[in-house]
């Protein structure tokens, strides 16, 4: 019987919820294993875990159509990659702002997650090459359209059982976040 990832609490089979902790249980679609939270990819199979990026609505889907199978990476090893975003110090105008930037996390093409300037968030990725890009959201008005700007594509090999540290950068001149390894 698997355990809650959030309260680690064991789980009745089947759970769509964990009866201690209240949060949603999440189970790889290609073979049924309990999936970590924010994970992209099954640590079992390696199947593409299809979920949607907080606060973009973007979904995270596997590289190719989905027909049949479920599409997998070639490796199921994870590595651990700590992505840090500094806050510029014109993030300090949102208290005063009715608007909020917003940022969110692509891995590979796909929303990952949304992270918050002066933030530093953890997650995993199977072994192996990736372009890992940050999308800066600037909001023209308080309801007004939006302007997304992108970071420069960061290509990074990860190696199972490590931790890859990167960095977001501010460029005032250029006004966007620029990408790189710590």
């Amino acid at each position: 019987m698997p355990n809650c990832t959030n309260c680690g609490r064991p789980l009745k089979d089947g759970a769509m919820f964990c009866a201690e902790c209240g949060v949603a249980v999440k189970y790889c679609r290609n073979c049924g294993q309990l999936l970590k939270d924010g994970a992209m990819f099954c640590a079992k199979c390696g199947a593409a875990v299809n979920e949607v990026c907080p606060d973009s609505g973007t979904s995270v889907s596997p590289s190719a159509p989905l027909t049949g199978a479920v599409a997998t990476q070639g490796s199921t090893t994870l590595a651990s990659v700590r992505f840090t975003l500094p806050e510029p110090s014109f993030a300090q105008l949102q208290k005063y702002l009715a608007f909020h930037f917003k940022n969110n996390i692509y891995v590979d093409g796909y929303a990952l997650r949304a992270i918050e300037m002066g933030e530093t968030v953890e997650f995993e990725l199977p072994a192996g090459n990736h372009m890992i890009q940050l999308e800066h959201i600037y909001p023209l008005s308080p309801i007004g359209p939006t302007i997304p700007k992108w970071s420069n594509q960061l290509q990074v090999t990860v190696v199972a059982g490590t931790l890859l540290a990167v960095a977001g950068e501010y460029e005032y001149v250029w006004q966007n976040f620029n990408l790189r390894l710590q």
